[in-house]
């Protein structure tokens, strides 16, 4: 009779389904396990789920968590420009030539001159590095020398002149020409480079990239013929009293450049130029240019107008921006944001790219989204008091370089859920007892999943729903199901999970095995990875590439940060990358979710 009556008693516990685990909040390694031991108790050979922080266990929802996808493109830039315009920069010139700031980025300059920035395209926005056989890339210090832009012609000109060689992030596009009162030639009334020795003059729209007289170091005038150096690099004179009334081949001295902006440039920052007809004696030349080095935006040598936003004080010897880590040391940050409300979980500041100084917005719960606020022991804590681990990344593999500095992070710094902005996902310590996927049910709420279909016999079997989140489901704060040699690929085992977050690890053996379950209990059968990141168009563009007709070619691989971007057929659901499949659900490209 004792029997009978503990056994009725349990059997209620599991059909009231719904029990409680308590937590202190505090992060150790494999404490997923003793919420997990505890359940086996209480749910007595049933699984157990972790319930959404609104009572359920409904995983046909697609979107828990609402990020600002805009608030990613300080990610895909290393500078500030693109957002605000450098008070040394004139804004008519701004207003002007921002338009083409990228619209040769699948072009091969010579950016990689400027510190391995990866901007060797004409475009100020630069490509993120993939990961490689899942390592880690920190972000790093760009460390800028001064920058050089060229009007001389890559060959000789033969009808179309070419103009790319100096080309990259921090030389988006080639001086704009100026058309003065009097033609410098008959031939070529504004001429884009030095076309004869009779018309070794030009005016041009000085850049936006360049910040004003101020940040010029020098500038140079360079001679060819045949595709030959007949004089190079020779420097020109500044002229302080610029008053061009005609052009510069007329109002000028050889070897002279000036910047004007009066009414007559139409109050423009216009730098006019002339060169020389026997530059260092040489006789006879057939085409040339001039050359302006200039400090980088937001390099330590950048000398900024008083007052611009854009400069920061504190450390003269960095740069603003960061050279970007790679699309993983992003995803292992944004992608454990899905398990928020779990008390063990941490997170780590993820700043932007363009300017160090400022957090990804719209992440954080913080008086201001800035280092100097994450940083105040009230908001955040040394990863190294609650790990053995060095760095948060190293859960997830080794880093590209092991004796690298993460520069977005040096100090190793998390924080917890209630300094995200976000409300939480799951519930701090509420579960249900439930059937495994593959389990045949009578009725959906009984599947850990809250999701069931029937199969070709007609029996209703517990699945997942389509976008579900495998990685999340089956990460070990969430629920204990896939574990067991006897299911497809193997089962799921203690050592596929990382012991500090409960995610399964990036391997590839145990991404086939979730893939395998995937395919085995997932509704369609598909699976596929998320698409946050991808080879989308580069960015700011209004349509207007210079270089190629071909759409590949202006595309870099970045963060969506735009409802435009997209990446492969519209109507291939099981692959294609970009906004359209991040709003459906597929979010985080290391995570596997049930397909279409």
């Amino acid at each position: 009779m004792k029997f009978i009556l503990v056994f009725l008693i349990l059997n209620n516990l599991v059909m009231a389904d719904n029990f409680k685990i308590k937590s202190n909040g505090q992060f150790e390694p494999f404490k997923w396990k003793n919420i997990q031991d505890n359940a086996k108790k209480i749910c007595w050979q049933k699984g157990m789920i972790r319930l959404f922080a609104d009572g359920t266990n409904d995983w046909t929802k697609k979107n828990r968590i609402n990020l600002n996808i805009e608030g990613f493109n300080c990610l895909n830039y290393q500078d500030s420009a693109h957002f605000n315009r450098p008070l040394q920069v004139n804004r008519n010139n701004f207003n002007r030539d921002y338009g083409s700031i990228c619209i040769s980025p699948g072009v091969e300059g010579d950016g990689n001159e400027l510190g391995g920035s990866y901007g060797a395209g004409g475009c100020i926005q630069v490509p993120l590095p993939q990961p490689d056989n899942l390592n880690i890339k920190f972000p790093w210090e760009l460390s800028l020398k001064p920058a050089k832009v060229s009007t001389v012609p890559d060959e000789k000109p033969a009808g179309i002149v070419v103009q790319w060689k100096t080309l990259s992030y921090r030389v988006p596009y080639i001086p704009r020409p100026f058309l003065n009162s009097v033609p410098i030639s008959q031939d070529e009334p504004a001429p884009s480079y030095f076309i004869n020795q009779f018309s070794s003059a030009q005016s041009v729209y000085l850049p936006i990239y360049i910040g004003g007289l101020d940040n010029i170091v020098e500038v140079t005038t360079s001679y060819f013929d045949q595709n030959e150096v007949v004089a190079e690099n020779v420097p020109a004179k500044r002229v302080e009293n610029c008053s061009i009334s005609k052009n510069p081949k007329i109002d000028l001295n050889e070897n002279e450049w000036c910047i004007q902006n009066s009414d007559y440039t139409g109050f423009y920052d216009v730098l006019h130029i002339r060169g020389a007809k026997n530059p260092l004696g040489k006789e006879h030349w057939g085409y040339g240019g001039f050359t302006i080095t200039f400090n980088s935006l937001q390099s330590k040598d950048y000398i900024y107008q008083a007052g611009d936003p854009l400069n920061f004080p504190e450390d003269k010897n960095k740069t603003l921006g960061m050279g970007g880590g790679n699309s993983l040391y992003y995803l292992t940050m944004l992608g454990r944001l899905e398990l928020l409300g779990i008390p063990e979980i941490f997170y780590e500041p993820i700043y932007c790219n363009s300017n160090r100084e400022k957090l990804v917005p719209d992440i954080f719960n913080l008086k201001e989204e800035s280092r100097t606020e994450f940083e105040k022991p009230e908001n955040s804590k040394p990863f190294r008091e609650i790990s053995d681990v060095p760095k948060p990344q190293y859960l997830y593999g080794w880093p590209e370089y092991p004796s690298s500095i993460d520069f977005a992070n040096p100090k190793g710094l998390i924080t917890y859920s209630n300094k995200i902005s976000h409300p939480d996902i799951f519930s701090k310590n509420s579960f249900r007892c439930c059937l495994y996927l593959g389990k045949e049910t009578s009725d959906s709420s009984q599947c850990c999943s809250n999701f069931s279909a029937l199969d070709a016999n007609g029996k209703r079997i517990c699945k997942l729903p389509t976008s579900a989140d495998l990685s999340v489901y089956f990460n070990r704060y969430v629920s204990d199901d896939g574990v067991g040699m006897d299911l497809p690929g193997g089962g799921l085992k203690e050592e596929d999970f990382i012991p500090e977050t409960g995610e399964p690890k990036l391997t590839k053996e145990v991404t086939d095995k979730i893939r395998v379950l995937g395919q085995t209990y997932c509704v369609s059968g598909n699976v596929r990875y998320g698409g946050a990141f991808g080879y989308f168009i580069a960015q700011p563009n209004n349509g207007y590439f210079t270089q190629t007709p071909n759409p590949e070619d202006n595309t870099f691989y970045s963060i969506i940060d735009s409802a435009l971007d997209y990446q492969g057929d519209p109507g291939d659901t099981l692959s294609g990358s970009g906004t359209i499949r991040f709003l459906e659900g597929y979010r985080w490209n290391h995570h596997l979710y049930c397909g279409p």
